[in-house]
């Protein structure tokens, strides 16, 4: 029933973004990968992985140099965790998400520029290969913080680079969530 809702969110947020797309300076299909990692709390040690993510990012002009990056991406996020207890208890889980970023982006060029701004998370789904994900009490709308830049190497094809640092935790005994991100990114002008 929430995984319902919550599509039919997103459906209407990708609704209104391609019916505001004509006014977008630039719209666009990004693709990329994510390298995810954060610090356990207590006796939890988190190895972070490689996920996926991929959506669409419209950039809106505001005022000389300075766009409005926004989107809409399904973002994929991953982590092995360890607890130390009389025996040792490995697992992972993995969280799907519908993501979507709010920053300024200042052009310094026709083909780059640099944005900083927040992103909000949607939970979609979460799964735990190795058992019930009941107990990681995985955070369903996460804040996070961006940072990067934007690049074209031709009219319309390009890439992002970016890096994300959580605001608030991913899951209990998962604190300070970061991650890295390169997405190629094809523009419809």
């Amino acid at each position: 029933m929430k995984t319902n809702m919550m599509t039919k969110i997103a459906m209407g947020l990708v609704g209104a973004l391609f019916s505001v797309s004509a006014f977008a300076q630039d719209v666009g299909i990004v693709v990329g990968a994510r390298a995810d990692n954060a610090d356990g709390n207590n006796n939890v040690k988190i190895t972070g992985k490689t996920g996926f993510q991929a959506g669409v990012i419209a950039k809106f002009d505001m005022t000389g140099a300075l766009q409005l990056r926004t989107g809409f991406l399904a973002t994929q996020r991953s982590y092995e965790y360890s607890i130390a207890t009389p025996a040792v208890l490995n697992d992972e889980f993995r969280m799907t998400y519908f993501e979507i970023p709010a920053g300024v982006l200042w052009k310094f060029s026709d083909y780059g520029g640099v944005f900083a701004g927040p992103a909000v998370s949607l939970g979609l789904s979460k799964s735990c290969p190795g058992g019930d994900c009941a107990g990681a009490e995985v955070n369903g709308s996460p804040l996070s913080f961006q940072f990067g830049g934007s690049f074209k190497v031709a009219p319309q094809v390009g890439f992002e680079v970016y890096y994300e640092t959580m605001l608030s935790d991913v899951a209990k005994d998962v604190k300070s969530g970061r991650s890295l991100m390169a997405n190629l990114m094809i523009t419809f002008d």
